[in-house]
């Protein structure tokens, strides 16, 4: 009997994230009359990690369930200041887990930007702290940890990567 719960709950959860992969997988393949009706700022790459998507301008359910979002209140991106991007680790930031110091990261938001990853850290959510603004051009990425976690994830994982060159775009 209680193998059968299991496997049913199994079945459950297993549904549950296939759909939102399957949502995530369509979005990224949706032409331009199908976006969703938050606009896209531009594009975040991680060359090495083959990460390439586009940049929602929220960070709310709707817009994480089909890509990464600018975090409201932080600086624009590609700016002077700190600039957060949020994203579902299950999803678009999954290939985070394998991100290395010096990385690169590039976003083309109405002009190139090229930052270089100086931080990575797993922390409490409540800590804010790698969010404060800045006087420095920087990029902070966040997402759920740990990867493979099962529900809602006890830490967040954050990477920190400083602007090394921009320019407009063309």
């Amino acid at each position: 009997m209680l193998s059968k719960f299991f496997w049913a709950f199994g079945l459950i959860l297993f549904g549950l994230g296939g759909g939102q992969l399957v949502r995530f997988e369509l979005f990224q393949s949706a032409s331009a009359a199908s976006m969703p009706k938050t606009p896209v700022l531009g594009k975040l790459e991680i060359p090495r990690l083959g990460i390439s998507l586009p940049i929602l301008n929220n960070d709310d359910p709707n817009s994480l369930a089909l890509s990464v979002g600018h975090i409201p209140g932080t600086s624009v991106i590609g700016s002077l200041g700190n600039a957060g991007i949020a994203g579902h680790r299950d999803t678009a930031f999954r290939p985070l887990r394998r991100i290395r110091m010096g990385d690169r990261i590039e976003t083309h938001t109405g002009q190139d930007a090229v930052y270089v990853v100086k931080t990575i850290r797993v922390v409490d959510p409540a800590d804010t702290s790698l969010l404060r603004e800045s006087t420095s051009p920087l990029l902070t990425l966040v997402t759920c940890y740990p990867f493979d976690y099962v529900g809602s994830a006890p830490y967040r994982f954050i990477i920190q990567a400083e602007m090394t060159a921009s320019r407009p775009m063309r």
